[in-house]
């Protein structure tokens, strides 16, 4: 870790900062020949270690400047992998990639690790077990309701309150108790199943990498239609080519006259080899089932996907914009 004078962490996220930078700048040129697969392993191998060495203790002590530009920066990894565009909503990003907030990913170290403390098994040092906060039991030598509770530190200073054992150990009080007292490798994969992002289906890595990057943005609600467009002044009116007055997902994929031919040969595809009541489902639910793969089995999702990935490329309505 980088320690500065007065023993904060503003020199740490930046060497944080500059490591993943170095780490991605290579990526940038070569990213649109990778697999999305691909792209995720190497960010999960050689990068996302960057923001996660130490984060149990820097967690609390950062500013919310520094919090941002960690946040942005994993963002920007999570474009590259996924093709989106700038303005996509980080929200949607990670959904798509099944990553979590960092916040979100500090708060299941701290915990993990306050559990490694606490665990007979582990063996933990002297010094850490004289420093941890005792149970409501071993405070008051009483039968408590809470006696599994840990007695939480008074702080006279904000930085104090801030640190690992108070704030950790308030969200500690707050997980059931049956968690509190599983095993540590059964602990920490229910963690990260309650607290974490779910992994998104393989549906979503399926296809060609251009076929695949036009999908994954119209899932994430921007792309170069008009009407995500317009909702960030980059275009004068969110109308479609062929007279409609809105440009929207829904409508491209459902409904633009413009695309007739090959929705056809698209919802043909879909009908006659996997859903043969496709066609009289409603507009919502072909469209979910078009974007997310929903209800469909492995195979048939990669082969809706692919379809639909055809249809978007045979559409020309990207072709001078990907």
């Amino acid at each position: 870790m980088t320690f500065s004078k007065d023993l904060r962490f503003h020199q740490h996220i930046n060497a944080i900062c500059h490591k993943i930078n170095k780490t991605l700048s290579p990526l940038y040129s070569i990213a649109k020949h990778i697999p999305r697969s691909i792209l995720d392993q190497i960010y999960k191998v050689y990068i996302r270690p960057h923001f996660d060495y130490c984060d149990a203790i820097y967690d609390g002590h950062i500013t919310i400047q520094d919090a941002t530009r960690l946040e942005t920066l994993q963002n920007r990894a999570a474009r590259l992998v996924t093709g989106g565009l700038f303005r996509t909503p980080s929200d949607k990003l990670r959904a798509e990639l099944g990553w979590d907030r960092l916040t979100t990913r500090r708060r299941i170290h701290r915990l993990t690790l306050y559990h490694k403390l606490n665990d007979p098994e582990q063996h933990c040092p002297n010094y850490i077990k004289a420093i941890m906060p005792n149970t409501r039991a071993q405070d008051t030598d009483r039968q408590l309701r809470n006696a599994n509770m840990h007695t939480t530190t008074t702080s006279r200073t904000s930085s104090y309150h801030k640190s690992f054992f108070p704030t950790t150990c308030t969200q500690w009080n707050e997980l059931p108790s049956t968690t509190q007292h599983l095993t540590h490798t059964t602990f920490k994969k229910q963690l990260s199943e309650h607290l974490g992002a779910s992994d998104p289906p393989l549906y979503f890595s399926v296809g060609s990498k251009k076929g695949n990057i036009l999908h994954a943005r119209l899932r994430m609600e921007m792309t170069y239609l008009n009407s995500h467009l317009f909702s960030i002044q980059k275009t004068t009116s969110p109308s479609c080519q062929c007279g409609h007055r809105n440009e929207t997902v829904n409508h491209f994929v459902i409904s633009c006259q413009n695309h007739t031919e090959q929705r056809d040969i698209l919802f043909k595809s879909i009908s006659q080899t996997l859903l043969p009541d496709f066609i009289n489902k409603s507009p919502k639910e072909q469209l979910r089932i078009i974007l997310y793969g929903t209800d469909l089995t492995g195979c048939g999702g990669r082969s809706v996907a692919l379809y639909f990935q055809n249809f978007l490329l045979n559409s020309k309505r990207f072709a001078d914009l990907y």
